[in-house]
């Protein structure tokens, strides 16, 4: 008589099924393991698309590439001279600069003081930044660069206001009240900013981590792989394409705001699951306690009937 294990003797469905079941394991492996290479993907591209030098100076020609960013001044003239162009300012004139960076940086003004002051030659000028002291320049007639020293401490990354408070006279000819003529504004970083890049790719790859571990939470299949590609290039080509650093900062925060919405998400679906799974559980509970009454009143039923013989017959034994 033949075995009931033995393998010769098997039906054919076995294979099958093994078969099945062996896909049934590959897959989620499959899964995980394309899931890790998209993120390590993102995050080598990332930051070999993001290790790019920043700029490290700003320039702005008053009276031609100030606009929006300058209060305090006169209308844009054109020199006679040389034919730059230029502002005049009154008595408190304000430029916004962005920053560079996170290190000291060198405020270069370009200015000259009105030739026809019927008062001195040399005029004084008060350069705050920020609202706080930074120096007091004796401006000549002839135009020259003045260079002065911004401390890292008085740098804020948002935006910078140079400020310029001088005495205000009249030119012969000219009934507006004349501080100083203004006819470019500089504003450089002496360091580099090295730790900008890595930490923006850190962000886009942890970014593009979390909506991977999100939509796979939710049992979104091959989409979740098309949606986290697509926010990489986006994100990539976006902060690719510009190198101020006032920019990437602001995209660091936004990418660091995503990375916490989605963090949030993550833990929201984790716990609707979890409660989902509880009350589950709790449902099915009186069930099967009333199959088990079902089947014990069954086999009452069906069970031969009970005699006292019995009873005394295994009391003999």
């Amino acid at each position: 008589m033949a075995s009931a294990t033995d393998p010769s003797r098997s039906e054919p469905g076995d294979a099958g099924r093994g078969g099945a079941a062996a896909m049934r394991y590959a897959l989620p492996r499959f899964n995980l393991i394309l899931d890790t290479v998209i993120v390590i993907a993102v995050a080598i591209t990332s930051f070999v698309f993001l290790n790019r030098p920043l700029d490290m100076r700003c320039l702005v020609i008053i009276g031609a590439s100030d606009r929006d960013i300058v209060t305090g001044f006169h209308g844009a003239e054109i020199s006679q001279a040389d034919g730059r162009p230029f502002r005049w300012t009154t008595a408190e004139a304000t430029v916004r600069l962005p920053a560079h960076g996170t290190t000291d940086h060198l405020l270069a003004l370009h200015l000259a003081a009105p030739t026809g002051a019927a008062t001195s030659t040399l005029q004084l000028v008060a350069v705050n930044l920020n609202r706080t002291h930074l120096a007091t320049l004796p401006v000549l007639p002839v135009p020259r660069v003045y260079r002065l020293l911004a401390p890292r401490h008085q740098i804020v990354i948002a935006g910078n206001d140079i400020t310029l408070r001088t005495t205000t006279t009249r030119v012969p000819g000219d009934r507006r009240d004349l501080g100083v003529v203004a006819f470019a504004v500089t504003f450089a970083a002496l360091n580099e900013t090295v730790w900008l890049p890595p930490v923006q790719a850190a962000a886009v790859s942890s970014a593009a981590l979390l909506i991977l571990i999100a939509l796979r939470m939710l049992d979104v299949g091959a989409l979740r792989w098309i949606v986290v590609t697509l926010f990489a290039a986006i994100s990539l080509s976006m902060r690719h394409s510009d190198l101020r650093f006032a920019q990437r900062w602001e995209a660091l925060l936004l990418t660091v705001a995503l990375v916490v919405t989605f963090a949030l998400f993550a833990i929201v679906i984790r716990w609707w699951n979890g409660k989902h799974s509880a009350s589950s559980i709790h449902d099915t509970q009186p069930s099967q306690s009333q199959a088990t009454t079902r089947d014990v009143s069954v086999s009452a039923l069906t069970s031969p009937p009970f005699h006292r013989s019995h009873s005394v017959f295994h009391l003999l034994l």
